[in-house]
């Protein structure tokens, strides 16, 4: 079988402690025809000097680049026919990158395969622990109420690179939500996807993530910007309905946030401002506002007894 060519793009940036386990996920794969890009924002630590170690990698050094403009620059670089992301403190699951490939070669018009993923942690003496596992395919397709309400799980997707001509590459204004704001343009434009039905990829839960981070500046600047993504889509009057559906149910989520967010500041005004933001484009709002009350509180239950564990 013709297996094509897979480019693999990490964004890095002080992830030393873990960027040798990532690399070493991507060259353990044992496929035919694979390069690795790593586009690094300006590591003071050890990050570069690992990296170095691997002389089959590409590194490119942009001091200030932030995730997604790495990713950007990775992709309009990259050789494969198929392209993939992983963070530097992610793992890929072994020997999965062949399954990945058959499904390309087997039929020319897929654009999109989508695999299931594990959160897990660290504990005690090296030993890492499953959180959560993300394989139902209710959760990893590629649908309005995922990329919107759920967990995109970008990473465990794989893409022709044809798609980012096609859709364009990433928006850099969104330095949090741009994957989303992507996986939104590739659903709008029905592309074919497969699932997999197969773990592709390990998330690393720590104290530095992001992506699972619910502390400092970082959950508020996410809702903003996703209510900012909602509201630039909901303007366009040839939406299809399930995606006026989920659209809507994210700007009324968020603007709930960001509501209780202002409330939680006595900044009452501020409060107000969100509730009638979000009433303009539902005036379910305040149920909606009820059911996020309710989602977020048990959201929050798990993450104690996650962290009490």
């Amino acid at each position: 079988m013709d297996f094509p060519k897979i480019s693999i793009i990490t964004p890095s940036l002080n992830q030393g402690e873990f960027v040798g386990d990532c690399i070493e996920s991507v060259w353990n794969q044992e496929y035919p025809d694979l390069e690795h890009i790593i586009v690094d924002g300006g590591s003071t630590d050890n990050t570069i000097e690992i990296i170095q170690k691997y002389p089959q990698i590409k590194l490119f050094s942009e001091p200030g680049t932030g995730i997604y403009q790495a990713l950007n620059r990775g992709i309009s670089q990259a050789r494969g026919e198929i392209i993939g992301w992983i963070n530097c403190d992610d793992i890929y699951e072994r020997n999965i990158f062949s399954e990945i490939g058959k499904y390309f070669a087997e039929d020319k018009d897929l654009e999109v395969v989508s695999g299931g993923a594990t959160i897990f942690s660290e504990g005690t003496e090296g030993k890492s622990r499953m959180v959560k596992s993300l394989l139902q395919s209710d959760l990893i397709k590629l649908s309005f109420k995922n990329i919107t309400l759920g967990i995109s799980i970008v990473n465990a997707k794989f893409f022709r690179k044809i798609l980012y001509q096609r859709i364009g590459l990433f928006n850099p204004q969104y330095q949090i939500s741009a994957d989303r704001e992507f996986l939104l343009r590739l659903a709008l434009a029905g592309v074919k996807e497969k699932l997999a039905g197969k773990i592709f990829y390990h998330y690393r839960s720590h104290l530095k993530s992001l992506t699972i981070s619910n502390t400092g500046k970082f959950p508020e600047r996410a809702s903003q910007e996703n209510l900012d993504i909602s509201e630039r889509y909901l303007v366009k009057n040839d939406l299809p309905a399930e995606a006026v559906k989920y659209l809507r149910r994210w700007h009324s989520r968020e603007t709930f946030n960001l509501a209780i967010k202002k409330l939680k500041g006595n900044n009452l005004r501020g409060a107000m401002k969100y509730a009638a933001r979000g009433l303009r484009k539902n005036y379910q709002w305040p149920l909606i506002a009820a059911f996020e009350s309710l989602s977020i509180t048990k959201n929050k239950i798990f993450r104690q007894f996650e962290r009490k564990r």
